[in-house]
């Protein structure tokens, strides 16, 4: 194990990761906290997630990204150059802007932006399983190494955005976090090619086979995963998506009081929660793992719930945030093997695509509808409402049990 650490492409996985996770870290987080301190309106802010569509549309264009080739570099580098590039800049064009003054040239180019990072996501995740099946003593920790750098950049855009915003402004922090994206394209022209760079594809493969291992469960099957898949993570998405507005605005806690709390502790404690979870999902069988890490991260919603009623009290925000990022990623971890579970090594990329795009609609459309709901009923309704949210897709899971969903073995997991 010491020895594949040191293994070339996990540095490579590593840069990739971070590069992928940048993007989106911008758009969750810093986007809505250079929002909230610049005064904008909390409809305004919880409008932002709208602009991640694309990542739950990216299924779309994934089979072209998938066959056609950029010419000197290959398909998976060619690609993830363009796109990495054009996340730079993007990010780079946003921090000549003032969201007071300039607000939808910031929304443009954000909307190009996700774009751009969903479509480094396609290839991203496919370079990460191409290069770990040549060698699959690395798919293990490959993947676990390409989350960790993913995790970096979520803290890098977060925790360290926020403070260095206070010292250089956000302007100049977004200018350097366009600047960061370079690790990415480093990390790409650094990183070996794949057998698959070599394989000229005949066809692409049609949208009706890609999804056919969640199709043979019938109709009601298929609407029952889609359903499951839509709202096991929903009570989460919906509480993270106005977390700084309600820290910094409703509470009143210091954007370096959230850098720590929300941005790096509750990163740690999702991470920590994400490796336990991997490790139980070991001894547990993947209904188990969903059903009691699903109810952990529901239940767990209720502390910012009790952050509400309390108020401005520094101990409890602590214990929500951890409390409620921890459960998080053990639900995560279990959800994660879930969509893995469905997909097949012939159409795992496309099938992915679809699944992750569909996981991601809560996290998307649920800003609007949130901002609305606490401007209707207040904050402490609004964390009630995630908590009861939460359920419906723990209910499905019995039936998905009974038509077998859960016995599928998928060979890169071992899960059942």
């Amino acid at each position: 194990m010491l020895k594949l650490l040191f293994h070339p492409k996990i540095f490579i996985f590593f840069l990739l990761g971070f590069a992928s996770g940048l993007p989106f870290a911008l758009l969750l987080s810093t986007l809505p906290a250079w929002f909230t301190q610049a005064g904008i309106s909390l409809i305004a802010i919880g409008s932002i997630s709208l602009l991640r569509q694309p990542y739950a549309y990216k299924f779309l264009w994934a089979p072209i990204m998938d066959h056609v080739s950029i010419p000197l570099l290959g398909r998976r580098k060619g690609w993830l150059i363009i796109t990495q590039l054009s996340c730079a800049l993007c990010i780079i064009y946003m921090s000549f802007y003032n969201p007071v003054h300039s607000a939808w040239s910031i929304y443009v180019a954000a909307s190009i932006l996700a774009f751009c990072s969903a479509s480094q996501d396609i290839v991203s995740s496919a370079y990460l399983a191409d290069a770990s099946n040549e060698e699959p003593e690395l798919r293990g920790l490959g993947a676990t190494i390409y989350t960790t750098g993913y995790r970096v950049a979520m803290i890098t855009a977060g925790a360290l955005a926020l403070v260095v915003s206070q010292s250089i402004g956000w302007q100049n922090t977004i200018l350097f976090l366009g600047c960061m994206m370079f690790v990415g394209i480093i990390g790409t022209l650094l990183a070996p090619g794949t057998h698959y760079d070599q394989i000229i594809q005949k066809k692409v493969v049609r949208f009706s086979e890609s999804i056919q291992p969640i199709k043979e469960y019938g109709f009601t099957g298929l609407m029952a995963i889609l359903f499951t898949v839509v709202l096991y993570k929903a009570g989460d998405a919906f509480t993270v998506t106005l977390n700084t507005p309600f820290l910094y605005r409703e509470l009143g806690f210091s954007m370096s009081d959230i850098a720590f709390a929300a941005k790096t502790l509750g990163l740690i404690a999702t991470i920590t929660g994400g490796v336990l979870g991997g490790l139980l999902i070991t001894r547990l069988s993947l209904y188990q793992a969903l059903l009691y890490f699903g109810v952990l991260q529901t239940v767990s919603n209720l502390t910012y719930y009790w952050l509400a009623l309390v108020g401005h009290n520094y101990s409890v925000m602590l214990i929500a945030v951890t409390t409620e990022y921890f459960f998080s990623g053990l639900g995560t971890a279990a959800f994660l093997a879930f969509l893995i579970s469905l997909c097949t090594h012939a159409h795992s990329g496309t099938l992915y695509a679809v699944l992750s795009g569909v996981a991601a609609l809560a996290s998307i459309f649920g800003g609007p509808f949130a901002s609305w709901f606490v401007e209707s009923y207040g904050w402490p309704h609004f964390y009630l409402f995630c908590f009861v949210i939460g359920f419906p897709g723990l209910m499905l899971l019995p039936f998905l049990n009974k038509i077998g969903v859960f016995t599928t073995k998928h060979p890169a997991t071992n899960v059942e």
